[in-house]
C-alpha cells in the first residue's frame, strides 16, 4: 500500500529502460548539486556540497536536514540548477527565512543556527 509523501520525499515518473542508459540515468540523478553551504558569510571558510537524488529542483523542491555540523556552522549559501526558492528554520524558535537565490549572509537570527534548508524551483 502506497503511503503519502512527506517533505523529505520526492516522487519520481517511472520509465522502464534497461543496460546502461539506466545506469547513467541513476548516475546523473544521484549526482545532481542542488546547494553549496558555507561556514562564513560571503561564501568563505570551509562549504559542503548538497546533491539531490530525484535530479533538480522542481516546484515541489526538496528539505535538507542540517547534520550537527552545518547546525552550528551555516552562514552562507548558494543554490544551483533549477533551485530558485528558499526558507531556513532557525533550531531554537523554529523561525522561518524564506530568500530568493543565493545567501551572502543568513542573517543574524540564522547565523550557525539553522535547521532545515527548503529550496524549491520558480
Amino acid at each position: 500500500m502506497a503511503q503519502p509523501a512527506d517533505e523529505s520525499t520526492k516522487t519520481i515518473p517511472l520509465k522502464e529502460v534497461c543496460g546502461s542508459e539506466a545506469t547513467s540515468q541513476l548516475r546523473a540523478n544521484a549526482s545532481t548539486l542542488l546547494a553549496r553551504l558555507h561556514e562564513h558569510a560571503d561564501y568563505g571558510g570551509y562549504n559542503a556540497e548538497i546533491y539531490g537524488e530525484y535530479g533538480t529542483c522542481d516546484r515541489e523542491g526538496y528539505s535538507l536536514r542540517m547534520d550537527s555540523y552545518w547546525m552550528f556552522n551555516l552562514s552562507s549559501y548558494e543554490l544551483f540548477g533549477q533551485c530558485y526558492w528558499s526558507t531556513i528554520t532557525n533550531r531554537a524558535s523554529d523561525v522561518r527565512y524564506g530568500a530568493i537565490g543565493n545567501q551572502r549572509y543568513v542573517g543574524d537570527v540564522w547565523n550557525d543556527n539553522v535547521v532545515r534548508l527548503n529550496t524549491w524551483a520558480k
